[in-house]
This record gives structure tokens, sequence and C-alpha cells, in this order.
């Protein structure tokens, strides 16, 4: 398929198909995200025994970001240039798939050993999980921009992927909490796989009956895919933008069990209860977001939704200190409506990365939907290392335990600094429509 080719429609059950697949990586991904950190070096205020030492976990955590960053690149490259009769993505996922549920449940049954063996245990089975993951879920991402040109065909899919992903999230964010507290962390984690790992095999089913471009018949070499893709100055304005909106999601997503627990004082089962407000509240805010790039364009929908959340981060800090008001009242409420900016967050980056993927392909007669999903990600991986160090060090620096919770309180505002970084960035440099023609003539 040349760049200027159109697919043909969508059918609604095989794009429906693909995108419950967002079900199955937000169910692991949720639960390693929000209790994988907590789990090996919880607060003194559990109960629980630190398995290894936060400054030497996080630490290690962030190196595991960014030396697994760059797998993406490969992997989304070799799917682009991959022929076989099942099309590009997916022998990657079927490949892919019984790993990622062998190597989650391994990072829940950690060894005897000191905690700085611990430690390294952790971060190998980690490894491993991210580059299992990463064989799945690269070629996954790449499959929105080839099923259609149409942007709101787009937006619909990617918002279908949303909502089941946020139903992945509720389970692997509310519902992790009610199980750890009944069955323990590594049962938790078995019935996670489970899910995840199911989810992926059903959405097989919908990638095979969607229409997908066919294998170049001249591969472009991984060095000259690697430059255009990294020289495109749409692409570098949007990642470094999207990066800091993340930012925000990760610092509040490591710091739920702490704000649970050392701020508002409550057991860790409050954690699902938060959970469950935010993710609720981004639920319900999906049809918003739609209507607000209908109406204007993705772009200032997105702009919108970062001030938003650049602005409200901030004043997690006060939380709990407000006089008359419970604070466990005020925890619920700041935190619920922080998912509204964020939904917007869960929706747009896939059709942006998209329309730049279109004006590529315009500009060069190719289309590299893997390499520039796999860039993507091994950027956001990079931010998502650089927030779990932040967090550890500040966390290190200045508390968090209930006597000393000032490092918990300081997570907002730096997280609400750098969204607002990345909505600058994205104001002065992103220039694309809200369509790009085929046609490179126009």
């Amino acid at each position: 398929m040349t760049a200027t080719e159109q697919p043909t429609a969508v059918p609604r059950w095989a794009g429906l198909l693909y995108a419950e697949g967002a079900f199955g990586f937000n169910v692991l991904h949720q639960m390693q995200t929000l209790w994988l950190v907590y789990f090996y070096a919880p607060p003194t205020e559990s109960g629980r025994t630190a398995l290894a030492p936060i400054a030497l976990l996080t630490v290690l955590f962030a190196l595991g970001r960014l030396v697994e960053a760059f797998d993406d690149l490969a992997i989304g490259y070799w799917s682009d240039v991959t022929r076989s009769r099942w099309g590009r993505r997916l022998p990657f996922i079927v490949a892919g798939a019984p790993f990622v549920g062998i190597l989650f449940v391994l990072l829940w049954l950690p060894p005897p050993l000191e905690p700085v063996g611990v430690a390294f245990y952790v971060f190998l089975v980690l490894q491993g999980f991210y580059f299992a993951a990463t064989v799945v879920q690269q070629p996954y991402e790449a499959v929105l921009a080839e099923m259609s040109r149409d942007s709101a065909t787009r937006v619909r899919v990617s918002t279908w992927k949303v909502a089941f992903g946020v139903v992945g999230a509720a389970v692997g964010l509310i519902g992790s909490g009610v199980l750890i507290e009944r069955i323990g962390f590594a049962a938790t984690g078995a019935v996670f796989a489970v899910l995840g790992v199911g989810s992926v095999v059903l959405t097989v089913a919908g990638i095979r009956r969607l229409p997908r471009a066919p294998a170049p018949n001249q591969p472009i070499t991984l060095p000259r895919a690697l430059l255009l893709t990294t020289t495109n100055r749409q692409f570098l304005v949007f990642v470094t933008s999207s990066v800091l909106f993340f930012l925000g999601l990760n610092l509040l997503t490591l710091l739920l069990p702490y704000f649970a627990t050392v701020i508002l004082r409550q057991s860790e089962g409050l954690v699902s209860m938060l959970t469950a407000a935010f993710t609720a509240v981004a639920f319900l805010s999906l049809p918003l977001v739609g209507r607000l790039a209908a109406w204007r364009s993705k772009a200032f929908a997105f702009k919108a939704a970062m001030g938003a959340l650049g602005l409200l981060l901030p004043g997690l800090f006060f939380v709990g200190l407000l006089p008359g008001i419970d604070p466990v009242t005020q925890g619920f409420v700041y935190v619920a409506v922080l998912g509204v900016p964020m939904a917007a967050l869960f929706v747009l980056p896939s059709p942006l990365i998209a329309d730049i993927i279109d004006d590529d392909a315009r500009r060069t007669g190719m289309r590299r939907e893997g390499i520039y999903y796999a860039a993507d990600v091994t950027v956001r991986k990079l931010g998502f290392a650089l927030s779990t160090a932040i967090f550890g060090a500040v966390l290190a620096a200045f508390g968090y335990s209930a006597e000393q919770p000032l490092g918990v309180r300081l997570v907002g505002p730096i997280a609400g600094f750098g969204v607002l970084l990345g909505l600058l960035l994205f104001s002065v440099g992103y220039r694309l429509p809200d369509r790009i023609d085929p046609d490179p003539s126009k």
C-alpha cells in the first residue's frame, strides 16, 4: 500500500475486538506501576516488612527503563518490515503474550535473599517483563495508524481503546487492592496475568479482520528509519510535550499508596477507593474529549487538558490541610477531579501520532507506523524512568512517613510544573492540521 492509498472500511466488531486489547495491557501495567515499589519498600505505617531499600530500588527501576526503552525501536522497525501470512504485527503479539504472563507472576515471588539481592532480582525479572510486553504492545499500537486515515475513525477507535483501558485500569488499580488484602500479592499477580494475557489473545481475532498495510517492497534500513523519525520536527515537539504530560500520570500513580497511608493515614484499602473515584471520572469524561476534539481539534483538546492538569496537580500539596473538611473527603474529591484532564491523555496521543505518520508518509512515500509508535514509547519510558527517579529522590530527601510527610506532599507541585512545561512546548511548536491530505502536492 502506498502513502496515498486508502484502506477499506473498519468493521465495527473488529475495531472493538482490537480495542479490547487495551484492557489486558492496563490490568498488568496499572498493578505493576501502583504496587511494585510499595510491595518491595513499604512505609513503616503499613506494618509490612521492607524487602529492598527504596533508594536502590528506584535507581534500578529508573536504570531499567533507560536500558529497555531502546528495544522498542528495534521491535517497531522489525514489525514495519516483516512479511508473513498473518501480516506485519500479529506474529509478534502471538509469540510474546505467554512470556508476559509468566514474567508478571515472577515479579511478586521474590526469593529469600538479602535486601540488595532482592532488589537485583526484581530488576532482572522486570527487564524481562518489559521486553516481552514491548514485543506484544508495540505492534499492537501500530495497528491503529494503518487501519484508517480518517481522523474521526481514529479518535473513535482510540476512545474504545481508552474505554477498555479504563476498565482494565479500574481492575488493575481497584481490584488489585481488594484482592491483595484477601489473597496477597503473589496470588493477585497470578489472577491478573491470566486476565491480561487472555485479553491480548482475544484481540488477535479483531486484528486479523482489520485493514492493514503490507510490508514495503523495498524496506528502509533501521539507521535511515531512525534518522527520518528523530529529525521530524512535529514528532519531536509532540513526544517532548507528551512525556511531560505523562509525568503527571506516572507520579500520581506512584504517589497514591503513600498518599493514602501517609497523608490521609488510612489503610492500603483506601488506595482502591481513590483509584475508583479517579477512573470513574476519567471514564465519564471520555465523551467530553471526543466532543472537544471534534469541535476544535485534537491538538486543542490536548492543550486544554494539559493546562487543566498542570494547574490542578500542585493542589495535592494542600490536601488534608484544609480546616473543617474531613481529610479523606478532601482526598477523594481532589483525586477524582484529576480524572477529567487525564481522560484526554488516555485518548489523544495515538490519533495525534497517526497524524504525524500521515504527514511523514505524504512527504516520504513510506508508511512507518511501527517505528513512530516505538520511538514515542521509547521517549515515554525515558520519562517514566525520570519520574521514578524524581519520586524516589524526593521521598528519600524529604520523607515519606507520617512524621515526615513533606516528600509525599511535594510530588504534586513537581508533577504540575512538568505538565505546564509540556503545554508550553506543544503550544509553541505543534503545527499539523487535524487531517493530513495524502496528496503531497496539496
